[in-house]
């Protein structure tokens, strides 16, 4: 048996994120580690869709085996990496045989951060990049973005009156940062 972690924000889950999932569990059991809220404000500033309700989704999809949410507090997921296989692998599979191990990435990243890799080192994981494609042919970032735009474009008066309420609320003194 090969086990395979992938891990993705999925806010919201694209067809790049299907592509990504598919290719991945062609490697062996699929384990998706979701990113959690803390990770997406980081990254991206706003949790378009809180992490309960992006895990359940995940579960949902044919090529996953398991998902769980992410208990880093920055942006890797080194701290998950090493719970899943120091207490989820155990628990959930006690006596099959891992023939190997992989962590994958998909889209544009060409190497996992310093702190994965560590981990990766230490559990004989192999990272591998790619996978799903180079392409970074839809992005969740931009599909929120644009859904903003457009939603500011067809309700440009609201979001004035938003805007200027929020001015007034704001103290004399207020400076952005």
């Amino acid at each position: 048996m090969n086990i395979v972690i992938a891990s993705l924000y999925a806010n919201p889950l694209t067809i790049a994120h299907i592509r990504y999932l598919k290719e991945a569990a062609e490697l062996g059991h699929l384990l998706t580690i979701i990113n959690n809220d803390k990770q997406v404000i980081i990254k991206r500033g706003i949790p378009f869709i809180n992490s309960l309700s992006r895990l359940e989704i995940v579960r949902e999809l044919k090529p996953v085996w398991d998902a769980i949410i992410s208990i880093d507090e920055d942006e890797s997921v080194s701290k998950t990496i090493e719970y899943i296989y120091e207490e989820v692998i155990p628990k959930k599979l006690p006596s099959c045989k891992i023939h190997n191990n992989y962590f994958v990435n998909g889209g544009p990243l060409i190497e996992a951060n310093s702190k994965e890799l560590e981990i990766c080192k230490k559990y004989n994981i192999k990272p591998l990049y790619g996978v799903g494609g180079t392409e970074k042919i839809e992005s969740s970032s931009n599909l929120i973005e644009q859904a903003a735009m457009e939603w500011i474009k067809r309700n440009r008066d609201k979001a004035e009156r938003i805007i200027e309420n929020d001015l007034k609320q704001r103290p004399s003194n207020y400076e952005f940062i």
